[in-house]
């Protein structure tokens, strides 16, 4: 990628013209998703980190609207889980109807098309047909490898029965818990009885306490008949013996937590090694909380819980990766909470300043690669080990005049290279990748700042996203892409795809990256991979973030760019090409910044992979090479560690300014320590 040979010919074209998953153990927060109102203007989210502090997510707007069915437009009651790399959701619809809402989302913003769920089907008896499916509570059955839902509901049959067990005869509801599963989101199984202790009951939600299942839920009788409170059973995680008599009461009426309050809409939930239980204050208009250690003992602590101003009503709280605040909260990365300190900033880039460098070209800017002799220039360095090998190998591209190769060299001591080879040339005539392909995004096995480069198998192949431009003739002709590729060895690349996984043509691409998108660099962490991806505006670049969980079909993030240009500083033209690693507690990258006159190899952090806060000071300037092999850009890095002398060997592309098509550029080598030569 040489965007700076553009700048090196034409100086005025670049002149003036940003959830989780964190890397250490706490790296979930607690998600809040709630209605209010009625449930007419859709869904609310909140998040935590202590389970009693919540704040609004989305600018305290819903996250969808309710659905335009007939009859059937709230969302009351909603519930969502997060697993399998996906949010699932499920909501009450209308006050009465035989249908609940599901949808599922990736990111929280990009949501499917609501479906309408009818649990019981057509075929059942009038009888047996319900009034009201109520509060839908999805969750994930470990046992069963599905989603159980439950909600409860009222039919003739029951509500006639005279068995004494409904709502003392006020409204005529007599309600049990039903459920109904679904493995795909699409298709779901007829309702069946769930739970049936012989009094109406509502607001049924289960979570698992190692071997069991706990359900809490509401006694929906009134007060003289022991109601409207709530009560917890139990049931093996496998469900094959029916569950306990339901308990005393823990909150509400008949309880000695909030005795006066009529409750509802319970929500059980462990955090940070407590039992959390959360409930609607229905009749006094708040919520309420209690927590315990053992589930026998509990401790009010309502005169703690903060929410969001808007009147929360019946909701579930769930826990999430940290990288879901992210999702929506845009640009929070510069500014309040979640910006790190500059004390912060200056411990954790400590390790990665002091550079040492090496005097010469690791890999020349003009190697003779078999039958290629006529390269102008090398770029873009990646290290990585195959598995069962001992050599370390390093793809770069090679500029030859039309656009880029990408090679592969290898070393057996991070410092002498050699071995040329081609790893993936140009793509066929008429195709996004014509014109260059720029591997080295891999799938490691690990991100870990000092583990091996070692990369890592997945569907029986080595995985790389790639840099893409269409047309031949020059210097990354605009629009780029990226791509997919797949190697049986790590050595020869093939295209996985042969449709771009980022393109300018996008819906969802922004203005800030409409005139071209560069090169990706990829992560995986607890099952989703982020692609940090850099793309222009102009003449101005910044970095950006997508999901996926299969490495072909990607979301952005909408609170793009998540490392933004800082006017006057390092990084006031571009900010990019960044390489991501966990590190300790933390997230770090390594990005190049362009600004005060050259460009430097910049540095940022996070705690969740999506929210970043940069440092203003370089790890290492441009012309920090005496030699003067860096003298004009110091960018593009690739960082491994060598555990034989406990030191980071950090490849970049160092360009002394040359008279020549590219600058002289070639891929230099600075060192945490100093290495004999």
């Amino acid at each position: 990628m040489n965007r700076f040979i553009v700048f090196f010919f034409s100086v005025t074209m670049l002149m003036p013209l940003p959830l989780t998953l964190a890397a250490g153990a706490d790296d979930e927060v607690l998600l809040f998703s709630f209605f209010s109102g009625n449930g007419e203007a859709g869904t609310y989210l909140a998040w935590s980190e202590d389970g009693l502090h919540f704040q609004p997510l989305n600018d305290d707007k819903p996250i969808f609207p309710p659905s335009s069915w007939p009859e059937q437009n709230l969302t009351r009651d909603p519930s969502i889980i997060y697993h399998d790399g996906r949010f699932h959701a499920v909501w009450t619809t209308g006050w009465k109807g035989r249908v609940f809402g599901y949808a599922e989302s990736a990111d929280l913003v990009h949501w499917s098309e609501p479906l309408k769920v009818q649990p019981f089907p057509d075929a059942v008896a009038a009888e047996d047909q319900p009034r009201n499916v109520w509060a839908p509570e999805i969750h994930w059955d470990p046992a069963q490898k599905n989603y159980a839902i439950l909600f409860s509901t009222t039919t003739d049959r029951e509500s006639r029965n005279g068995d004494g067990s409904n709502n003392n005869g006020k409204d005529g509801n007599d309600h049990r818990i039903y459920i109904t599963r679904t493995a795909d989101g699409k298709t779901f199984s007829p309702a069946k009885l769930f739970f049936d202790q012989h009094f109406s009951v509502i607001d049924a939600q289960m979570t698992v306490d190692g071997d069991r299942w706990v359900m809490a839920l509401k006694h929906e009788q009134e007060i003289p008949l022991g109601g409207k409170n709530l009560r917890l059973t139990f049931a093996p995680l496998d469900l094959s013996k029916p569950w306990s008599p339901v308990s005393a009461p823990v909150f509400g009426p008949g309880s000695p937590i909030r005795p006066h309050e009529k409750v509802e809409g319970a929500c059980l939930v462990k955090w940070k090694g407590q039992w959390h239980l959360y409930t609607d204050a229905f009749a006094n208009g708040h919520y309420s909380m209690t927590t315990s250690p053992d589930l026998k003992t509990w401790t009010d602590r309502t005169g703690e819980l903060v929410l969001p101003p808007n009147n929360p009503r019946h909701g579930t709280i769930f826990r999430a990766p940290r990288s879901a605040v992210g999702f929506l909260k845009p640009g929070a990365a510069s500014c309040g909470k979640d910006a790190i300190d500059s004390a912060t900033l200056d411990r954790w880039s400590a390790p990665y300043r002091g550079w040492h460098y090496w005097p010469d070209h690791v890999i020349p800017a003009r190697p003779v690669i078999g039958s290629v002799t006529n390269l102008l220039g090398t770029d873009v360095p990646t290290v990585y080990q195959v598995p069962g090998s001992d050599k370390y190998y390093m793809s770069f591209i090679g500029f030859d005049g039309l656009g880029y190769q990408s090679f592969v060299a290898e070393s057996d001591d991070l410092v002498h290279w050699g071995n040329y080879r081609l790893a993936m040339g140009f793509g066929p005539a008429n195709e996004f990748d014509h014109g260059g392909r720029v591997i080295g995004a891999f799938l490691y096995e690990s991100y870990d700042i000092k583990a091996p480069r070692l990369l890592k198998k997945r569907d029986g192949k080595f995985w790389t996203l790639y840099g893409a431009y269409p047309r031949q003739g020059g210097y990354e002709l605009r629009p780029g892409y990226e791509g997919v590729a797949v190697s049986d060895d790590g050595l020869m690349w093939r295209r996985a795809k042969d449709q771009p996984i980022l393109s300018v043509h996008d819906s969802d691409c922004a203005a800030w990256e409409k005139s071209c998108i560069y090169q990706p660099w990829l992560v995986e962490h607890r099952g989703k991979f982020f692609d940090f991806y850099n793309a222009a505006n102009g003449g101005i670049e910044q970095m950006g973030v997508a999901f996926s969980n299969d490495l072909f079909n990607w979301t952005r993030h909408p609170g793009n760019p998540i490392v933004r240009n800082r006017a006057g500083g390092y990084d006031e033209r571009f900010s990019s090409d960044g390489k991501v690693f966990s590190d300790g507690d933390h997230w770090t990258m390594f990005y190049f910044g362009v600004g005060r006159g050259g460009a430097h190899i910049m540095v940022a952090f996070s705690r969740d992979l999506v929210n970043w806060t940069a440092h203003p000071e370089p790890l290492y300037k441009s012309g920090g090479n005496p030699s003067g092999l860096d003298k004009q850009f110091a960018h593009k890095i690739g960082l491994v560690y060598n555990p034989k002398n406990d030191t980071f060997y950090m490849f970049y592309n160092a360009v002394p300014g040359k008279k020549d098509a590219t600058g002289g550029r070639g891929i230099g080598l600075i060192t945490s320590k100093p290495l004999a030569r």
